[in-house]
């Protein structure tokens, strides 16, 4: 994977912060889909799988509140 350039808006100097946001569902929903997606042989299955594997606990260092 890599990032695409055309996401970031380029009018802004290189230190200005631009957000990404990321929505992760419960466990239990995350769960739900990687095995639907399993059954069908999705494509989506491998972003369940590393969602419902992610530990949100190790970014919360990385996180400013």
């Amino acid at each position: 994977m890599r990032p695409n350039p055309d996401y970031w808006d380029r009018k802004f100097p290189r230190s200005a912060i631009q957000f990404m946001w990321l929505e992760i569902p419960t466990k239990e929903i995350v769960k739900y889909k990687m095995d639907e997606r399993w059954e069908r042989q999705d494509g989506y299955y491998y972003v369940s799988r590393l969602l419902y594997e992610l530990n949100v606990e190790t970014l919360l260092p990385s996180i400013e509140r």
